[in-house]
């Protein structure tokens, strides 16, 4: 053993993260990435096929609550499905020590609406003026592809993963456990 530190941190939908935070903070688990595409609970229900928004808040607020530290929000933009939220999660990360991180729409798997629906970070980025300048900022942990930025007193960071805009395959250091026991390296394979 090289007496490294494994970096592990999970992702998850959060419907029952209320329920196993405290027993997930002290099984070790630092990091958690929760999976969340809408603030609206009648956009969130179409998007995730479960009405569950409130679950997912309060499995959030779990989160914080046992110590976990970043809290990261992963939220594709979708063209005219919820590229209009994007003030929405920087105002609730802004409260909150929250990571609300864009990730832009990539063309795997089935295609939302059989269309392309990319929305490029620069489009996110100038909706975003209106709180201000954001400066950049290092990654609040987990060395990932992200870039980081800051609003001037705010809490949280905002991220943007840019897979389609900005390819970082070169500097990704990623290794996926899928939840069916598969390894990938790569989102695209």
């Amino acid at each position: 053993a090289t007496g490294r530190r494994v970096d592990l941190a999970m992702t998850t939908n959060g419907a029952t993260l209320r329920l196993l935070a405290p027993d997930l903070r002290r099984a070790g688990l630092a990091r958690l990435n929760i999976s969340l595409d809408s603030l609206r609970p009648e956009r969130f229900a179409a998007l995730a096929r479960r009405d569950r928004l409130a679950q997912v808040l309060e499995g959030i607020d779990a989160a914080t609550d046992a110590g976990f530290d970043p809290v990261k929000l992963n939220v594709v933009m979708i063209r005219g499905v919820n590229d209009d939220e994007a003030v929405d999660f920087a105002a609730f990360g802004r409260q909150r020590r929250l990571k609300p991180r864009f990730i832009e729409f990539m063309p795997i798997g089935r295609r939302v609406g059989g269309m392309w629906r990319f929305v490029p970070r620069a489009r996110v980025l100038s909706g975003l003026k209106r709180f201000g300048k954001l400066e950049p900022v290092e990654s609040p942990g987990g060395g990932g592809p992200a870039r980081y930025f800051r609003f001037r007193g705010a809490l949280g960071t905002i991220g943007f993963i840019s897979s389609m805009s900005d390819h970082f395959c070169a500097r990704c250091n990623r290794l996926r456990l899928t939840a069916d026991g598969y390894l990938r390296n790569c989102l695209f394979s």
